[in-house]
């Protein structure tokens, strides 16, 4: 998958493959309805245990959520409030994008799963 480029020094280190991962699958979870943190990561580990933990998932969910790729809203909770997360336009065409990325990046190394001697030329 490709990886962003810093522009700049002070810029944040681009996400790593881990990170794009978790952001695809936080992502594509959201797109089938909106959630709160908690019940994400549950969804995420029943899926992919160990996948995450808590704490990296909040700290995606609050960077999507600054960049517009989610829109955070409280909602009461008993006595507390959640925050529910939705997916906006803008997190609708980063998924897209994320999942060409992942297609991508699986297609050019489906040669090794393939046996050998069937067409999968190293290219």
């Amino acid at each position: 998958m490709p990886k962003p480029k810093r522009t700049g020094p002070n810029d944040p280190p681009p996400p790593s493959d881990a990170q794009r991962l978790l952001e695809l699958a936080a992502l594509a979870l959201l797109e089938q309805g909106p959630n709160h943190g908690y019940a994400l990561h549950k969804q995420l580990d029943q899926r992919n245990p160990g996948l995450t933990t808590r704490s990296p998932l909040y700290g995606l969910l609050h960077r999507l959520s600054a960049e517009g790729l989610l829109e955070r809203e409280e909602v009461p909770f008993g006595k507390d409030t959640r925050a529910r997360y939705t997916i906006t336009d803008s997190g609708l065409k980063q998924l897209n994008t994320l999942r060409e990325e992942r297609e991508a990046a699986l297609s050019k190394k489906s040669w090794m799963l393939r046996p050998h001697g069937t067409s999968g030329a190293l290219t």
